[in-house]
């Protein structure tokens, strides 16, 4: 029932308005203890490992997008190895991907922006 009412206030909601506020609350560095709730929140929902942060303590952050472009410790999640030799990162709006099933690659499409 939550989400369906989550879901319908997204659509009745002015989108620009909640991506305005959204962004300054993500560069907020004047509530620490507000930061610190919703960082541990996001950690308990998304089950982020933190032992793999560079920082692994969420307090060490000083906004809510310091915490999520964090650093990894050196080779915690190697993109390219020997078995994927033409890995290339991608961020999730810049494409979509869906798995061919006559070759078995992943076919990536670019998003297009208006």
């Amino acid at each position: 029932m939550f989400d369906k009412l989550f879901v319908l206030s997204q659509y009745i909601t002015p989108q620009l308005g909640v991506s305005n506020l959204a962004g300054r609350l993500a560069d907020n560095d004047r509530s620490p203890a507000l930061k610190n709730r919703v960082i541990k929140w996001f950690i308990g929902r998304y089950g982020v490992d933190m032992s793999e942060a560079a920082e692994p303590n969420p307090e060490a952050y000083a906004t809510f997008n310091d915490f999520f472009t964090r650093e990894l410790k050196p080779g915690i999640r190697p993109w390219r190895t020997a078995k994927k030799p033409w890995s290339a990162p991608l961020t999730a709006p810049s494409a979509s991907s869906a798995r061919s099933p006559e070759t078995g690659f992943s076919r990536q499409r670019a998003s297009r922006s208006a």
